[in-house]
């Protein structure tokens, strides 16, 4: 068995040939900095308030949409392939500027380098993490939890069924995508979570009700904190007067999704829950945001 010492070297002699400008596996991209330690899985304000309600979240970032400039045989890698012009601009806005430069935005690309060219080994790589995050958490009396999309919409669960891998550990992710939900609602672990995000597509008011009806929770980004009173026009906007109408029968909570990121606390598979996140970034990036911000 490889164990985690092999795999890292593996992986920084991949990270090695593509950052100085060979093709590997038909990977090729501009230059950056290869890292001395291989580490996939992190943290955020907004994860890290989970530990207040016992839980300990890890998170992956890879580059946003396609702003790591990486290319297969290519064609651009996107890792959110299904993101509005909008977000797509809205989360490139927190990435821009001397952000580019940093060691963050550094640390994405060459995630994402290494899943595009060898996913099978980012694949391991991930798993030997995951087991030292359980054993953590447990160290710690606290629920594992993995978030796998921060800046991503890969289907990771999908394609490597982890959380049946490891049933202790609560996955969760946000998406736009209608393949990852559509596989989700036809069958899921009871330890994986999704939220769909609410959007400016038209098919976003569809998708967004078939959530709620099915108990999933529905992200929707908005300029101010709704009041109670303003919280049904809110649901109104997000799914349109005639699918909210039809949903009075499938009654779901409207909560704060800004108090921690642990969204599989929201519903119970029965009831679903709409959350609504205020804009990150401040006007700027409000403004790239555009039509994806809901105003209340």
């Amino acid at each position: 068995m490889v164990n985690k010492k092999q795999l890292h070297k593996q992986a920084r002699a991949i990270l090695l040939q593509i950052a100085n400008g060979e093709t590997v596996n038909g990977i090729s991209t501009d230059p950056f900095i290869v890292p001395k330690n291989i580490t996939l899985l992190g943290s955020s304000v907004k994860t890290l308030k989970g530990n207040k309600i016992g839980v300990e979240t890890s998170i992956l970032y890879l580059s946003p949409s396609d702003s790591g400039g990486i290319y297969k045989n290519g064609r651009i890698v996107n890792s959110c392939p299904n993101a509005t012009k909008y977000c797509r601009a809205g989360c490139l806005g927190l990435n821009s500027g001397r952000m580019r430069f940093s060691s963050n935005w550094n640390s994405r690309k060459w995630k994402t380098v290494l899943l595009a060219s060898d996913p099978g080994l980012f694949r391991d790589i991930l798993i030997a993490e995951i087991k030292g995050k359980i054993v953590r958490a447990a160290s710690n009396k606290m629920i594992c939890a993995i978030r796998l999309n921060g800046t991503s919409d890969y289907p990771f669960i999908q394609l490597w069924d982890l959380a049946k891998m490891f049933p202790s550990v609560q996955y969760y992710d946000y998406t736009k995508s209608r393949f990852i939900l559509n596989s989700y609602l036809r069958n899921h672990e009871s330890n994986y979570h999704l939220t769909y995000s609410a959007n400016s597509y038209p098919r976003s008011q569809e998708l967004s009700t078939l959530a709620l009806k099915n108990g999933m929770s529905v992200a929707v980004i908005v300029d101010d904190a709704p009041s109670t009173v303003l919280r049904s026009d809110l649901a109104i906007k997000v799914l349109g007067e005639k699918n909210y109408r039809s949903l009075e029968c499938n009654p779901f909570v409207i909560i704060d999704g800004d108090d921690s990121d642990a969204r599989f606390l929201d519903s119970d598979d029965e009831s679903g829950a709409l959350i609504w996140l205020k804009v990150k970034g401040g006007k700027s990036v409000e403004r790239l945001l555009g039509e994806d911000v809901f105003n209340v």
